[in-house]
């Protein structure tokens, strides 16, 4: 469960209902990243369930427009006030987003402007409404994988597509590869400490499902 839920949350349009994935990364995808986002989210969108993503550029940004284009419920978990989502290039994609019947969500007070602290704890939002936690794509260090060992806190499933052939050698991918190692992975890559990096250290591979190709992506749904 969530260790310091917040006490109050502030949002504009509808909260999360229903089942729900959330979807993140980097914000700055390759071909590879991009190729997950869309295939999940339009299974998804098949099965009714929603996208919890963090409005951000890159992965986020396109987990949201794939909801909106294959018609999945779609909700923003902010890391400043729902009265000002950032970054400013997503202020439409945020309209659309409530228009569209889903909506933002925000532990900070309107006014609040989005800071580094503010995007960190937003993480564990995102994690906490939805039921499973998808990394698309991300690379190491990467925000990515704070929201990683959230859902690892949170006994959320975990799961990682991991990039093979002409993908798997880059950058923006290696968080991916860490996940899915077969052998395990560090636990300082998840900023992980005490129990829960013991933990971290005995799961091979960390990632409770792993994605190799567009094939596997009905297990996540069997989770």
């Amino acid at each position: 469960g969530l260790s310091s839920a917040p006490v109050v949350v502030f949002y504009r349009g509808s909260l999360p209902f229903g089942d729900r994935i959330a979807v993140v990364g980097t914000r700055d995808p390759t071909e590879f990243g991009a190729s997950v986002v869309d295939r999940i989210v339009a299974e998804a969108a098949d099965r009714n369930i929603g996208v919890v993503s963090g409005l951000a550029l890159g992965i986020d940004g396109l987990a949201h427009e794939a909801a909106l284009r294959f018609g999945a419920p779609t909700w923003a978990i902010l890391g400043g006030g729902v009265d000002q989502p950032t970054p400013r290039r997503h202020i439409g994609l945020a309209e659309r987003i409530i228009s569209s019947g889903g909506g933002l969500v925000s532990e900070q007070e309107p006014g609040a402007a989005a800071d580094a602290q503010g995007l960190v704890s937003r993480n564990r939002l995102q994690v906490a409404a939805a039921d499973a936690v998808v990394i698309a794509q991300c690379g190491i260090p990467s925000g990515t994988l704070h929201t990683a060992r959230f859902a690892l806190e949170q006994n959320r499933t975990l799961v990682v597509a991991r990039p093979r052939n002409r993908w798997r050698n880059e950058p923006a991918s290696a968080g991916n590869l860490a996940l899915t190692d077969p052998a395990g992975c560090d636990p300082a890559a998840l900023s992980a400490t005490g129990q829960l990096a013991r933990r971290i250290a005995a799961r091979r591979p960390v990632a409770d499902v792993v994605l190799d190709s567009a094939d596997d992506v009905g297990r996540i749904w069997d989770h």
